[in-house]
């Protein structure tokens, strides 16, 4: 009623043509809005009915990919999830996790996220003079997580504008605006396969800059593949995407990312762990996880500690 009235209001003081020009220009920044773009694009966007193939994500087998990673000299750790350790952080976090507000609240990813805080939180040893930095944080509960056990947070997205008074960083992670030997823990939690060009190879030496010495990084899940391969939604086909011809696309249903990389082990290997002689790294591979995630995603992860 009142965008109807302001209408009749606007035409009677500017005239047929100039109202009309002037909702045409508001319509125009309405749809250059990136929120209201994102929601046209998604529900509406005529790449879904793409005459493209897609394919569904193939069970791997992942004692194969821990053996060739193996080959390649990484030490590969087994390690079974402990029942009641999960379960008792679960509970202890229960305000977070059942909070509907809670982005993954009833997702089915929901439960591979929790393993994701699980596992930070029993391989990297926080303390209340802990100093960490979540990177890729983006509307994720781990900083909430931390905060609430008085552990000092730092928040890095490209969603964000930078704010240090908040510890809020922007930018690329790559190239992150705080001084060398920051931090005593750097978490990455299922971002770095969606991370543009080499970026995410250069992640890990910007992480090693910022960490303090014994410092600790902490990545998971690694997705390990039979070969290297970009994962691509048909919503997102027409996206320009800037990586060499050496992959393997694979249009994947509902994947809702504009693209995300996959390495074989060897790949991996001499992308993240072999220029980096200044980490000492374990790769663990977690034997129970189907008991914990019915997705079967959270495979393996990682921890890159500074000499």
């Amino acid at each position: 009623m009142n965008s109807i009235k302001l209408f009749f209001n606007s035409l009677s003081k500017y005239g047929i043509k100039d109202t009309c020009n002037k909702l045409l220009n508001h319509l125009i920044k309405y749809w250059l809005d990136s929120s209201t773009r994102f929601i046209f694009f998604f529900y509406f966007n005529p790449f879904k009915k793409t005459s493209i193939k897609t394919k569904e994500y193939k069970n791997i087998n992942q004692i194969l990919l821990k053996n060739q990673l193996i080959e390649t000299g990484q030490e590969v750790l087994d390690y079974n999830i402990d029942k009641d350790e999960f379960v008792n952080f679960y509970n202890s976090n229960l305000n977070i996790f059942e909070d509907v507000k809670y982005q993954y609240y009833s997702s089915p990813s929901k439960q591979k996220k929790i393993i994701e805080y699980f596992l930070s939180f029993k391989f990297s040893n926080l303390k209340t003079d802990s100093i960490i930095l979540d990177v890729a944080s983006h509307r994720s509960v781990f900083p909430n997580i931390c905060s609430e056990k008085k552990i000092k947070v730092y928040k890095q997205d490209l969603y964000y504008k930078e704010d240090l008074n908040s510890r809020i960083l922007g930018g690329n992670a790559a190239n992150i605006s705080m001084p060398d030997s920051t931090f005593t823990n750097i978490f990455l939690h299922d971002s770095i396969q969606h991370f543009d060009n080499n970026d995410d190879s250069n992640f890990i030496a910007e992480a090693c800059r910022l960490l303090k010495p014994n410092g600790k990084l902490f990545l998971a899940p690694i997705y390990l593949y039979p070969n290297d391969v970009i994962f691509i939604d048909p919503k997102f086909s027409k996206v320009q995407t800037n990586f060499k011809n050496d992959y393997e696309l694979i249009y994947l249903k509902n994947y809702n990312n504009k693209f995300g990389r996959n390495f074989n082990p060897s790949s991996f290997y001499h992308r993240f762990i072999k220029p980096f002689r200044n980490f000492d790294v374990k790769i663990y591979h977690i034997k129970n996880s189907i008991d914990f995630d019915s997705l079967g995603l959270i495979n393996f992860f990682g921890i890159w500690t500074k000499k």
